[in-house]
């Protein structure tokens, strides 16, 4: 396991597996996964092998191979899942080990299985509640905080609460919720609740690792301005404002990872999609007060400019775009996964990637689902003492998505993602209760995610105003979109006339020439 042995498998059942795994293509073999399905102790520890085969006819030679070495075989899923629960209900330590060096009982409780046995396919909002149903936890015992001074506008109760629970977790160094401590051979070690594997090594610590996944329209933007507000870096005092926040350099706790050739900045990177960049600098200029905050756009032939802003710390807020970032990381990186890619001395002394920020935030954190992309790849390159991430939908398609804001975070171990894709993708693909009850877990420690139903939230009425706009008359615009309307009508006409069968063949053309009119507009 990561490259080291970890134990052997006895003789007579290994010779069975070798003569399956040797000829994999001979027994109609497709595919073989292997895991560890329970907690185990150092004297021994389960292997969960799953062969899919090909050709059913060769399916009982495998099976009666295996069996007559003493290997237990499963022919469903239901079998499979009740011996592992058992299994999971009867953790004990073993008999010979002395009673002070009994195993401390999972985080993950059995009894909070759910008994869920249908695959979830995340198609309706109810689904993303469902896996967010633990987190109201985190706010239980959170107290409140008052807002920063400097924020005119006065927060909503559940945006403080917020607030409050992201100020919190930024100031509070804590053991990853992930491990747990047992006793193997009279030494401690930790056990992953994941894996189910242990490690020698602490797992690094937690510090202001968080997400909000709150409804849409909730406040997400306002409260992380105002956790902006209320956590400056150590040393550092806003210069307007009736009550300064500073945080003593004596009491700062240093960030979980270390960087070489990085210069701890004052500043905190924003990235977000390029159409929300005016939203970000809007909300800082209606609910600051003037000349506290100072906001630029990295962007365009400027960007050499504000790197030497931001090095002298004369930036608190920086905004970026997530094309912005996955350009300069091509640029000084290249794909990293091919020949060829820029070598280190190549790639510049300084860029965005050399600077290791005080807080970075990605907004629409669903974007770097996919792990291959530039985008994401850019993003966990970011070094910062703090990291959040903001999504209504953190999951939008399978459960996979929310791997990478768990690599973005750090977390350990769910941040792997072949670990994450056997513990916890897998098991909810094929119906397995444990992997979704998982998941909640690890959502539970370090997300945050209300509803305006649930939470009761009376937020203003949403108003709805239709302006209609004239050309006015004799203009070449009008003259421009008469033509254009007319082209457009014409074609559509005959998309229609050709049949249904057609009409699905030149959608695109339809939307093009829709496209075309809003563009006259």
């Amino acid at each position: 396991m990561r490259g080291e042995k970890i134990g052997h498998i006895k003789a007579t059942e290994a010779l069975a597996m070798s003569k399956v795994l040797d000829d994999l293509l001979r027994f109609g073999v497709r595919k073989v996964d292997c895991s560890i399905p329970r907690p185990a102790n150092s004297y021994s520890q389960p292997i969960l092998l799953e062969l899919y085969i090909r050709d059913r006819s060769k399916e009982d030679i495998v099976r009666n191979l295996l069996r007559s070495c003493g290997i237990n075989i499963f022919t469903s899923r239901a079998s499979l899942l009740s011996n592992l629960h058992q299994h999971v209900s009867d953790y004990r330590k073993p008999k010979d080990e002395p009673v002070h060096n009994q195993v401390p009982k999972p985080t993950i409780e059995p009894s909070k299985i759910q008994s869920i046995t249908t695959v979830l396919e995340w198609k309706s909002e109810e689904d993303l509640d469902a896996v967010f149903d633990q987190q109201q936890e985190n706010l239980r015992n959170v107290p409140l905080v008052e807002q920063p001074s400097q924020l005119i506008t006065k927060l909503m109760h559940h945006q403080l609460l917020g607030m409050s629970w992201l100020y919190h977790r930024e100031n509070t160094d804590s053991l990853n919720p992930l491990y747990y401590q047992v006793i193997e051979k009279g030494k401690t070690v930790w056990m992953s609740t994941v894996s189910n594997s242990s490690q020698v090594q602490e797992p690094a610590r937690i510090r202001g690792r968080n997400l909000i996944c709150d409804d849409m329209g909730m406040g997400k933007t306002i409260m992380t301005i105002a956790l902006i507000l209320k956590n400056p870096p150590a040393g550092h005092k806003y210069r307007v404002g009736s009550t300064a926040h500073t945080r003593p350099k004596s009491g700062a706790l240093k960030s979980a990872t270390n960087y070489e050739n990085t210069s701890l900045c004052i500043a905190t990177l924003i990235v977000c999609p390029v159409t929300v960049m005016s939203n970000w600098t809007k909300q800082v200029n209606d609910h600051v007060e003037p000349g506290v905050l100072r906001v630029a756009i990295y962007q365009g032939s400027n960007r050499e400019k504000l790197l030497d802003d931001i090095a002298r710390n004369k930036l608190d807020i920086v905004l970026v775009s997530y094309q912005t970032l996955a350009f300069d990381y091509k640029t000084e990186f290249g794909d990293e996964d091919k020949v060829g890619a820029p070598s280190v001395k190549k790639r510049k002394q300084r860029s965005i990637f050399s600077i290791s920020f005080h807080r970075i935030v990605l907004d629409e954190a669903h974007i770097i689902r996919n792990h291959k992309t530039s985008m994401t790849k850019a993003c966990l390159k970011i070094s910062a003492e703090f990291k959040l991430g903001l999504t209504g939908t953190p999951i939008q398609n399978k459960a996979e998505d929310a791997c990478t804001l768990f690599q973005f975070l750090g977390v350990e171990p769910v941040s792997s993602t072949e670990i994450f894709r056997r513990s916890i993708d897998k098991p909810i693909r094929e119906g397995n209760p444990a992997g979704l009850a998982l998941l909640r877990t690890i959502f539970s420690h370090f997300a945050l995610r209300r509803t305006k139903e649930k939470e009761g939230i009376q937020l203003p009425e949403k108003s709805v105003e239709i302006c209609k706009i004239m050309f006015p008359e004799d203009s070449v615009y009008k003259k421009i979109y008469s033509s254009l309307f007319v082209s457009a009508k014409t074609a559509f006409a005959a998309i229609l006339t050709a049949g249904d069968d057609e009409g699905l063949k030149q959608y695109m053309s339809i939307l093009e020439l829709i496209l075309r009119l809003r563009q006259a507009w």
